[in-house]
């Protein structure tokens, strides 16, 4: 008996072909191939795949745009623009109108006042919630900020390690309406600006890294003008707490203090942070919820390095009695080596480094009154480079 084989192609429903094409969204290659496999594959997959495009190079930027068409350029979402070799300046008004754009991204670019200023009429066209900019230069503090104000849907900004060529702190162009930015962070202290500060006014969340000092001092006031909406503030910290006074906080549900350097610097800089907390205890004894301490440790030390180490911890065992309804302290180690990740790390090397396990049973028995109440969470020996972790 003859059987004869069932050609006729599978049909799916196209809602669930384009669900499961959906969660292909960050598979570049997946979608390409996708795309090919039928007409009720393809747009969906040309849709997932223009959502978010990452160019490398301003004149390869240029050639992309100039091949897409204007129904393809309106799929764009998310943008990133890189110069991966050096900083490069960037020529906006030659790139075309991407008219749903939601989220941009720009590294290692020089952002000339030119520039600053055609993005300014740019954007005030856009829905811009999202922008992120690392190892950018501007021409002032001032003009990058006026830039800011043509945001006026802009929710989340990151400035990570920019470069001013002129730091004068004055504002030369004031906002018309107030500010949507709800998580701000940023390793400059100087982008914010007292006229920038008032008009926060639903800032949420905070992420910065200060200098001890001028910036402590500066960052004070910073704290103070968005203290009426701030609930989480993560801190991170370099230079000698010595000359730092303490600072006084808003009413916060998490709290992240984050230090470099070796043993010693680390136990000045924990004390200085744990004098911060008791400072403000009556502030956020009532609504702290989280309370996390990110030592970042640059030389891979030996177990006995550690354990000893571990031991100028157990002032954190006060956090207990300062704040009884906090959920969760977290203590996340990150041990560093300039040069050296896990992979390179010599064998004998590796056999005197401390285990997961025995990092957590130190901890616990060094802080016995947050690991009672369960509250106590260690992460530790994460192996990474020094590079990786300041791009990161």
């Amino acid at each position: 008996m003859d059987i004869k084989q069932d050609t006729t192609p599978l049909q799916l429903p196209q809602e669930l072909i384009d669900n499961i094409i959906d969660h292909l969204h960050d598979s570049p290659r997946e979608l390409k191939a996708c795309s090919l496999v039928s007409h009720s594959f393809h747009p969906r997959s040309h849709f997932n795949f223009f959502q978010r495009v990452d160019v490398r190079g301003i004149e390869a930027a240029l050639r992309f745009f100039t091949h897409l068409s204007p129904e393809t350029r309106a799929i764009i979402r998310t943008l990133t623009l890189s110069a991966p070799d050096s900083r490069t300046a960037v020529q906006f008004a030659q790139l075309p109108w991407i008219p749903c754009l939601q989220s941009l991204h720009l590294n290692h670019l020089i952002l000339r006042r030119l520039e600053l200023d055609f993005l300014k009429t740019a954007f005030s066209g856009l829905h811009i919630t999202y922008l992120e900019t690392q190892y950018c230069s501007s021409s002032s503090v001032s003009e990058f900020r006026s830039m800011l104000w043509s945001l006026p849907s802009l929710t989340t900004l990151i400035v990570i390690f920019p470069y001013f060529d002129d730091h004068s702190d004055r504002d030369n162009d004031s906002p018309s309406r107030k500010s949507a930015l709800s998580t701000l962070t940023t390793t400059k202290c100087d982008l914010l600006s007292p006229l920038f500060l008032t008009n926060l006014h639903d800032l949420r969340r905070l992420n910065i890294a200060l200098s001890f000092g001028h910036d402590v001092r500066r960052f004070a006031h910073v704290v103070q003008a968005v203290c009426a909406s701030l609930r989480h503030l993560s801190l991170e910290m370099e230079g000698n707490p010595e000359v730092a006074p303490p600072l006084m906080m808003p009413p916060l549900q998490s709290f992240t203090f984050k230090v470099f350097g070796n043993s010693v610097q680390l136990k000045s800089t924990l004390a200085w942070g744990m004098n911060l907390l008791e400072v403000n205890a009556s502030n956020l004894a009532e609504s702290i919820e989280i309370i996390t301490f990110r030592p970042c440790i640059y030389d891979i030390p030996t177990m006995n390095a550690v354990l000893a180490h571990i031991e100028a911890y157990k002032v954190l065992d006060t956090l207990a009695d300062l704040f009884p309804l906090v959920k969760k302290v977290h203590i996340a180690f990150v041990f560093m080596h300039d040069g050296l990740s896990l992979n390179s790390v010599p064998t004998e090397m590796l056999a005197t480094l401390p285990s997961k396990d025995d990092m957590t049973d130190t901890i616990t028995k060094v802080l016995p009154k947050l690991a009672e109440r369960k509250t106590l969470v260690v992460d530790a020996c994460e192996f990474t480079t020094v590079e990786n972790e300041a791009v990161a």
